[in-house]
């Protein structure tokens, strides 16, 4: 049986157009939507070698693969979604968080039906969050309709940081339980995280 071959791992030289296959961007040139695999992958449902180390490494998980494949199929029947990005997608109990851009957020908005497929395949509810240029930009879409009054490096006696989020309310105006909340939060700070109510 003929063997499906990835392009990364073709040897001869390629056109200059294929040269703009990234595989540390996860796309096939500027043309696709950017999700945390490879194009090849999320196409054929097979991770290359270089996805699948990526997976054991813990750097990917199985809802951005699933996600990832759901949004390169949909992108056939919504073009907005044509260079958008899809960073990360995490699980919770109540629901799946995938972190976008804004041109992702915005046909999210526009096309209701992404996010309701995305919803039926991957068995639950999906919510999208705004990846921004600063991290409290980014926690005040995380957080809304709460306010953000500040978010700040502090450093604990052992020796680590974290960041302190400081939210204008009570713990009852949160979107989902606190705990759920935090740990989204670390995920996508990719730091411990200390939320503090004024």
């Amino acid at each position: 049986m003929k063997q499906t071959r990835h392009p990364c791992l073709v040897l001869r030289p390629l056109p200059r157009f294929f040269r703009r296959f990234r595989l540390a961007g996860c796309f096939f040139g500027d043309l696709m939507v950017k999700v945390p695999i490879c194009s090849f992958c999320a196409k054929t449902g097979t991770l290359c070698p270089n996805c699948d180390a990526r997976l054991k490494r813990g750097e990917i998980s199985d809802w951005d693969i699933q996600s990832s494949k759901v949004l390169v199929r949909l992108e056939k029947k919504y073009s907005n979604l044509a260079k958008t990005r899809l960073k990360q997608t995490i699980q919770t109990d109540e629901m799946v968080v995938l972190i976008v851009d804004r041109k992702m957020k915005e046909a999210f908005d526009q096309y209701p039906e992404i996010n309701n497929t995305l919803q039926k395949e991957l068995g639950r509810p999906v919510n999208t969050v705004l990846l921004e240029n600063s991290m409290r930009d980014t926690f005040t879409s995380l957080f809304a309709p709460m306010e953000v009054l500040g978010v700040d490096q502090i450093f604990v006696p052992d020796g680590t940081k974290e960041l302190k989020i400081r939210l204008k309310g009570d713990v009852s105006s949160l979107p989902l339980p606190l705990e759920t909340m935090k740990t989204i939060a670390e995920k996508v700070a990719e730091s411990l995280i200390r939320i503090d109510f004024v």
